[in-house]
C-alpha cells in the first residue's frame, strides 16, 4: 500500500500532466464550430480530472485520522536516533528489491499522453457530437419543435391571440427570454410542466454545447437572486415589459403588466381584507355579500387554496427566472436558428443538392405526385405550403412527406399532411374531443384509429375485455378448507352446506 506522501506526489504529477495536455489541446487552432466544440469537450474532460485530483489532495492534507502526520514525523524524526537511519535503509532496501525483481518492467505512458493521441481525439469527437440531432446541427441551432407543440396546446393559448408560430416563439425567447401566456394558463399545472420541459432542454443544450461553462453556479446565483427578491418583495413577474398582439390579447404596442391581472397576483399584493371587488384569486370566486365574503376568508378551504396558490406562483416564477437566465446565454443560438429556418424556406430545389441524399433526389413517387394536383396544397402562386402556412421549397415538401394526406373522420374529416402531423394529432384537443363525443377515451389503444366505425367497434371490444377482467367475487374469490384445498366461493358454499365444512 502506497504511503500518503507517495499518493500526494502522484496526484501532483497527474495534475501537471493534465495541465500540459490541456495546454497542448488549446494550442491547436479550431477553425470551425465543430472543431471548437470538440476542443471544449476534450479540455472539459481534463478539467474534471484535475478537479477530482484536487479534491483527493484536499482529503489527504486534511489528515483527519492523523496517519500522514505520523508518517512525516517518522521521516523527520530525531537525527541522533539510530531508528531514523534504520527506517531509511529499510526503505532503500525495499526500493532496490523491487527494481531487482521487476528489472524488465516497461514504463507505461501517462493517461494524459494516451488521451491526446489521434485515436483518443477521434473517440472524443464522436462523444462530443453524439448528443446532437440533425435539427441541432452539432450545437449551432436549437430544436424546440416539441416544446413549441406543447406550448401551442396549452389551455388558453390554443385558438387565441397568444398562439404564435415557431419563428415568433424563437423571437420572443431571443428578445425577452419569455413567451407570454394568459393568467388562466399560468395557474394550470400543465403550464408548469411545459416550463420545466423548456428549462430542462435549454440547460441540457447549453451543457452540451459549452461544457466548460459553469452553468450550475450561474443557476445557483439565479436561484439565490430570486430568493432574495422574493423575500424582500421586490420580485417582478416575467414579461411585465412585453407587448403582445392578436385576437383575445392586449392591443399591439400596449405594455402588459402581469401583476394587473386579478387571476395572477403576487402573494404580498393580495390585500383581500380590504378588497372592494370581493374577488378571491386563490379560489377564483366572486362574492356579492360582505358577510359571505368574510366567512369565506376565514374558512379552512380558503387557507388551503391560498397556500396552494402561493406555492404554485413561487414555483412558476422560479422556473421562469431560470428560463430567462439560460435564454440570455443562448440569444445568438436563437438568432442563428431563425436565420437557418429562413434560409431553408427560401432555398430552391437546385440549391438543395448538397443537403439531400441521392435517394431523395431520385424519388420514384415524384412523377405520380406531379400528375395528381389534388394531393398538393398550393398557394395562389403555386408554392407548396408548410404546417405554419408559409411557402417552403418543393424538395423540403417531399422530404418531410407532406405530399401524403391522412384523413381522420373522428376529427370531422380533417386532413393532415405528413406522417409527423398525423401522429401528433392523436394527442391534440380536436381528436380527444371527437372521441369524447363518441363516448370513448383517448388512450393508446385508439392510436392510428381514424374511422368512426372502427373506433366504436374497438370501444365495444375494450369494454368487453374490461368486464371480463373485472373482479367477480363469485368466480374469483377463493377459499381454503381444512385440508388446504383451494376452492371458489360457489363450490365452497355448496360443499359447506352439504358436508358442514368450516
Amino acid at each position: 500500500m502506497a504511503s500518503f506522501i507517495e499518493t500526494a506526489r502522484a496526484y501532483h504529477e497527474d495534475i501537471e500532466q493534465y495541465e500540459d495536455a490541456c495546454t497542448k489541446i488549446l494550442m491547436e487552432e479550431a477553425r470551425t464550430h465543430r472543431e471548437n466544440l470538440v476542443q471544449s469537450f476534450r479540455v472539459n474532460v481534463f478539467v474534471e480530472k484535475i478537479l477530482e485530483r484536487h479534491r483527493r489532495l484536499a482529503e489527504i492534507y486534511r489528515d483527519e485520522d492523523g496517519t500522514m502526520k505520523e508518517e512525516i514525523e517518522s521521516i523527520t524524526g530525531d537525527p541522533s536516533s539510530t531508528q531514523l537511519y534504520a527506517q531509511f535503509y529499510n526503505k532503500l532496501q525495499e526500493v532496490k528489491e523491487y527494481h531487482r525483481r521487476f528489472v524488465r518492467l516497461e514504463t507505461q505512458p501517462h493517461e494524459a499522453v494516451l488521451m491526446t493521441s489521434e485515436k483518443a481525439a477521434e473517440e472524443a469527437k464522436c462523444k462530443a457530437l453524439a448528443p446532437f440531432n440533425n435539427e441541432e446541427g452539432s450545437g449551432r441551432y436549437v430544436d424546440l419543435h416539441d416544446v413549441h407543440f406543447r406550448f401551442s396546446n396549452l389551455d388558453g393559448v390554443r385558438g387565441s391571440g397568444y398562439a404564435i408560430n415557431y419563428m415568433t416563439y424563437l423571437s420572443h425567447l431571443s428578445d425577452h427570454g419569455f413567451v407570454r401566456v394568459p393568467a388562466e394558463t399560468r395557474r394550470r399545472p400543465e403550464y408548469l410542466e411545459y416550463l420545466r420541459s423548456l428549462s430542462g432542454y435549454l440547460v441540457s443544450f447549453l451543457g452540451r454545447v459549452n461544457p466548460l461553462l459553469d452553468l450550475q453556479s450561474r443557476l445557483k446565483e439565479a436561484h439565490d437572486r430570486f430568493d432574495r427578491t422574493w423575500q424582500d418583495r421586490s420580485f417582478r413577474f416575467m414579461g411585465s415589459d412585453m407587448t403582445v398582439g392578436g385576437k383575445g390579447a392586449p392591443e399591439q404596442g400596449a405594455p402588459v403588466e402581469s401583476g394587473d391581472d386579478p387571476d395572477w397576483v403576487l402573494p404580498w399584493r393580495l390585500d383581500l381584507e380590504r378588497s372592494a371587488t370581493r374577488y378571491c384569486p386563490c379560489c377564483q370566486k366572486q362574492f356579492v355579500k360582505e358577510s359571505v365574503w368574510r366567512s369565506h376568508l376565514g374558512s379552512p378551504r380558503h387557507r388551503r387554496s391560498y397556500e396552494k396558490y402561493v406555492a404554485h406562483v413561487k414555483e412558476v416564477s422560479l422556473v421562469e427566472s431560470e428560463v430567462f437566465e439560460v435564454s440570455e446565454l443562448l440569444q445568438d443560438v436563437f438568432v442563428a436558428t431563425r436565420e437557418n429556418i429562413e434560409k431553408k424556406q427560401a432555398r430552391l430545389p437546385s440549391e438543395a443538392g448538397s443537403y439531400m441524399d441521392e435517394e431523395d433526389d431520385a424519388d420514384p413517387d415524384l412523377d405520380d405526385v406531379e400528375q395528381d394536383p389534388h394531393r398538393i396544397r398550393l398557394t395562389k402562386k403555386n408554392y407548396p405550403v408548410g404546417p405554419d402556412g408559409n411557402p417552403l421549397p418543393y424538395w423540403l415538401y417531399k422530404l418531410q412527406g407532406l405530399s401524403h394526406e391522412f384523413v381522420c373522420q373522428i376529427c370531422g374529416n380533417t386532413s393532415y399532411f405528413g406522417r409527423r402531423a398525423f401522429e401528433r394529432h392523436f394527442s391534440d384537443y380536436r381528436h380527444t374531443y371527437g372521441l369524447k363525443c363518441l363516448g370513448l377515451e383517448n388512450s393508446k389503444d385508439m392510436f392510428e384509429i381514424t374511422r368512426i366505425k372502427d373506433a366504436l367497434e374497438l370501444g365495444k371490444r375494450l369494454d368487453v375485455l374490461k368486464q371480463k377482467n373485472k373482479w367477480n367475487p363469485e368466480t374469483m374469490e377463493e377459499f381454503e378448507d381444512a385440508d388446504g384445498t383451494i376452492l371458489d366461493k360457489q363450490t365452497y358454499e355448496l360443499l359447506s352446506k352439504q358436508f358442514g365444512l368450516s
